[in-house]
């Protein structure tokens, strides 16, 4: 049954409490359900993992893994797609911009994952093995064994940064950007940039941090996270001083390679023996291992969270948990407040779309959108496809409707600072609450 709706379109995020407290540390319920060659993936040794709405991306030892049923299912890419090397370390994905890190060079999809072009030092990179990758709009940073690639031309060429520009190493493990702010995680410190990348200041134990092997960064406001080889350093001023985490709060390991995820008040740690995931903005974890249904205790290359949902790169496969706490916006959670429970109401002008539409959601969570086919056009809008939402009501229709003829997810346009100015999101995908958007119906021409 279909009611009508009237209003400009707009996401409204009424914010009330949830009657139940909110799962204590001590208290996790997440069980995994592991996947493995069976399920497609190129091999069980997972190095890096990235998921964008329902498409799951395993960097594996035997190739770029992909599932675009949220891990159900893998379709399997490899050199004859592309890639410079079998061996992916890493996995960035930007709308429809896929970076894989290779032991051989940065291969770059712009199809989803379709088909891959490698860059190499011929390129600019500073060495071929190429351990994280991140982009900023057209600003794209590599961290190789030899530097920190830098390009502006969405990973055309690049300029290689090293300790010349103030990184505490040139082999660098991981890389994290926000803005004009580029976080450079080395074997001698983690190395801040606030010009873009073009110069950086180091960070070591002298600072705070647990150990000057830097191997992952996630940055949330002026909150920085890094994950070394002796704990979980965490700054709360922009990455001046650090405080760190390790076994004694928590942590399944003091071993940190690659894999941190933030999401409000939760913190996933991949660690050398478990994942450790706290709900308290990493003042205490709970460790969750292979008792828990993880493929394998070694956890460090990859976690991610969308919502309740948890996914886990581990030496013995991709492990995926639907029953963890949801993510609350803030460490409110941690004081025994109750989390943000969300209001969302689509209202479409000229339409009618299902009542089912309007339902609750908990901030920081995903909501997923009506399907195209469940929306239908009137007045105005009669006889047109209900592409999905933006969040800007200029945004191309042109680049909707690719979007949608081709099946893939959301797009992302920066303006010239390399800032985010729009996005389009299709119908039927998810859109991350994280904030009071303004979303503009996109239909077709």
């Amino acid at each position: 049954m279909k009611r009508r709706l009237s209003l400009t379109l707009l996401l409204v995020l009424l914010v009330s409490l949830l009657i139940s407290v909110a799962p204590t540390a001590s208290a996790l319920p997440c069980t995994f359900t592991n996947k493995t060659v069976a399920d497609g993936l190129g091999d069980n040794l997972v190095r890096g993992l990235f998921v964008s709405g329902s498409d799951v991306y395993a960097g594996t030892q035997g190739g770029l893994s992909i599932s675009t049923d949220s891990g159900a299912t893998f379709t399997n890419k490899t050199v004859a797609d592309g890639l410079g090397n079998n061996i992916v370390l890493g996995v960035h994905v930007a709308g429809t911009t896929v970076y894989a890190s290779t032991l051989a060079g940065l291969s770059i999809s712009t199809d989803s994952g379709a088909t891959f072009t490698n860059k190499t030092v011929a390129d600019g990179l500073g060495n071929n093995l190429v351990q994280n990758t991140w982009s900023v709009g057209t600003n794209v940073y590599v961290a190789t064994d030899g530097g920190l690639g830098v390009s502006t031309d969405s990973g055309a060429t690049f300029t290689n940064k090293t300790v010349a520009d103030g990184l505490g190493s040139n082999v660098v493990r991981g890389v994290y950007a926000q803005g004009s702010n580029v976080y450079a995680g080395t074997t001698s410190g983690l190395a801040i940039s606030t010009d873009s990348g073009a110069t950086f200041t180091n960070k070591t134990v002298a600072d705070g941090l647990g150990d000057n092997q830097v191997y992952a960064i996630r940055v949330v406001g002026t909150t920085v996270y890094a994950a070394t080889g002796n704990g979980l350093s965490i700054s709360t001023d922009s990455g001046a001083t650090f405080t760190n985490r390790t076994v004694a709060d928590g942590l399944g390991s003091n071993s940190m390679e690659e894999g941190i995820f933030v999401s409000g008040a939760n913190v996933y740690a991949g660690t050398g023996n478990g994942i450790s995931i706290s709900t308290d903005s990493a003042a205490s974890f709970t460790n969750m291992t292979t008792a828990n249904g993880l493929g394998d205790n070694t956890a460090w290359s990859g976690v991610y969270a969308v919502g309740s949902t948890v996914y886990v790169a581990t030496n013995g496969g991709v492990s995926i948990a639907t029953n963890c706490p949801a993510s609350s916006s803030s460490s409110s959670a941690s004081s025994g407040a109750v989390p943000q429970v969300i209001s969302v109401d689509l209202d479409l002008e000229a339409a009618e779309l299902p009542a089912s539409s309007s339902s609750s959601a908990i901030l920081g969570s995903w909501y997923q959108l009506p399907a195209s086919a469940d929306v239908v056009g009137v007045g105005e809008n009669a006889g047109k496809t209900f592409l999905g939402v933006a969040t800007r009501e200029d945004f191309p229709v042109a680049i909707a409707q690719r979007q949608v003829d081709n099946g893939w997810g959301a797009y992302e346009i920066y303006d010239a600072d390399g800032l985010l100015a729009s996005v389009f999101i299709p119908a039927g995908k998810s859109l991350h609450l994280t904030a009071v958007p303004r979303l503009h119906a996109i239909w077709s021409q």
